[in-house]
């Protein structure tokens, strides 16, 4: 059985919405910090035993430690899923381990870094081949 989580508002956002507002960017400063605690995050989730699968800039939430809360969970039977531009080698090929979830932190940190996704010129086709390769 596979679980989704899903959270409520959280007061800063996402990365998705912090680079909209900085015009594409993310300052380094702020990006340093920023994959410091998505990582631990993933540390935290991983040691119980769970993976995202689907970490992505719109996907991760951004507030002030004390606004915290414990998330809901949900039941549901949806299975692995993932982002395109996201997906890590493992996961097109069913390998589901954390370390999906590291490789689609790389490509958030390119992301909040450049302003661009890694794979913007790539259709999903050849995407999936060029991750294959």
């Amino acid at each position: 059985m596979v679980y989704n989580m899903f959270f409520e508002y959280a007061l800063g956002g996402s990365p998705l919405d912090l680079m909209n507002r900085y015009g594409g960017k993310i300052p380094e400063r702020d990006v340093n910090c920023y994959t410091l605690m998505i990582l631990e995050g993933l540390l935290d989730i991983h040691k119980k035993g769970y993976i995202h699968s689907n970490l992505k800039p719109g996907n991760i939430l951004v507030f002030p430690l004390q606004h915290a809360t414990r998330g809901k969970r949900y039941d549901t039977r949806f299975g692995f899923q993932g982002t395109r531009y996201y997906m890590s080698p493992e996961l097109i090929v069913g390998e589901v381990t954390g370390t999906l979830d590291i490789w689609s932190l790389g490509c958030i940190v390119v992301q909040m870094i450049t302003g661009r996704l890694l794979w913007d010129t790539c259709d999903g086709d050849e995407l999936r081949d060029k991750l294959l390769r």
